[in-house]
């Protein structure tokens, strides 16, 4: 039998009912997964191409039996299902599902990277990660999440929009 291991999944939504969008996505995630928790809900400026709609952002925590190989595919498989298209990178979306961390693993194949090389960046992932784990240590900085947090700037900051969804 296969280990439980936990597992941190970036949610971001800017096209439509952004809110509609993410709650979707995460009753998916829990009917998919053991132990879900999920950050509250905070809105960012987009990342990249600059010139489209705020995001909403939120993070869960599963427990998963999935491989990293499998839990990608049932993500994409899920923006698909919400409507996502991919027409250029950083463009606007319905829905952006995200592997951030994968246990206390290093994992880099030709499609996934693991912890996201980006994720200590921004303030939308690291924030509301802090939340429901500060003290988790990033395994490749062998920081807490607190500690890396601390080193974006306040402008880094999203706003915090709601504490549940």
């Amino acid at each position: 039998m296969t280990d439980h291991i936990d597992v941190y999944i970036g949610l971001g939504s800017n096209i439509g009912d952004r809110l509609s969008y993410l709650k979707r996505a995460a009753l998916e995630i829990k009917a998919n997964s053991r132990h879900f928790l999920i950050s509250s809900i905070y809105e960012s400026v987009p990342v990249g191409y600059k010139c489209q709609p705020f995001y909403l952002n939120a993070v869960c925590k599963v427990e998963t039996t999935k491989t990293p190989d499998q839990m990608l595919f049932f993500l994409q498989t899920l923006e698909n299902k919400l409507g996502r298209t991919r027409s250029f990178a950083n463009a606007p979306r319905k829905i952006d599902l995200d592997i951030l961390m994968w246990g206390d693993q290093v994992i880099r194949t030709p499609n996934l990277e693991v912890p996201h090389p980006r994720m200590i960046c921004r303030g939308f992932v690291m924030l509301p990660i802090v939340e429901l784990s500060p003290s988790v240590i990033h395994p490749v900085e062998r920081l807490t999440m607190a500690e890396l947090l601390r080193k974006l700037r306040p402008s880094d900051m999203p706003r915090l929009v709601c504490e549940s969804i």
